[in-house]
């Protein structure tokens, strides 16, 4: 039986069915219903590539990203990792347009920001120049910050993931704190370092 949310009309969604499809016709359709599971490959890239950007944001760029693929790619193109893949290249254009726009000082809407900041208490002025400077980080580095700040795991744990032991672990909280021009306050260190209990 064919399904009424489908381009072709036809049942089980899959990448392929997509292809060929033109640009437009792909992005409005996903604007009503993300039946390729894009902002679910957005949270999973984000979180896999230890990025601090807005899922509001990157998905956008994605919807795009695809729409433009589905048009222009082959059936060949449509492999498994196909919409991963577009996801990335979207978060890559994105971080590559928040640098070049920096270096020219155009300006930004510091709600694009809005999660890094309350991350670092940034002002809102601050977003995008602290979004360029922490995703100019290795991401070994950007991990550790990940692990131990955002996910709130000890040290053991870090070190246990093959981050790096405590000296480390601490220089690269401290390097991505610099980078963004913040200070970490006491509560903000990793668990036990923080002289609880």
């Amino acid at each position: 039986m064919a399904h009424p949310d489908r381009l072709d009309g036809s049942s089980d969604p899959s990448p392929a069915d997509w292809i060929g499809q033109p640009a437009e016709v792909v992005y409005a359709r996903l604007l009503e219903r993300d039946e390729l599971g894009i902002e679910a490959t957005c949270r999973s890239v984000l979180r896999d590539r230890a990025l601090l950007l807005e899922l509001s944001v990157v998905y956008a760029e994605a919807l795009r990203e695809v729409a433009f693929e589905c048009e222009i790619a082959s059936l060949e193109d449509a492999t498994d990792g196909w919409i991963e893949h577009s996801v990335v290249r979207a978060t890559d254009r994105l971080l590559d347009r928040q640098r070049s726009e920096e270096d020219a000082g155009l300006p930004f809407d510091p709600e694009d920001y809005r999660i890094l900041r309350g991350i670092f208490g940034l002002a809102p002025a601050e977003g995008r120049r602290a979004s360029v400077h922490f995703h100019a980080l290795p991401t070994r580095l950007r991990r550790v910050f990940q692990v131990l700040i955002l996910d709130d795991r000890p040290l053991a744990d870090a070190t246990e993931l093959g981050l790096g032991k405590t000296p480390e672990l601490l220089q690269a909280i401290l390097t991505a704190f610099e980078a963004v021009g913040a200070t970490i306050s006491p509560e903000r260190m990793p668990l036990g370092l923080r002289g609880e209990g």
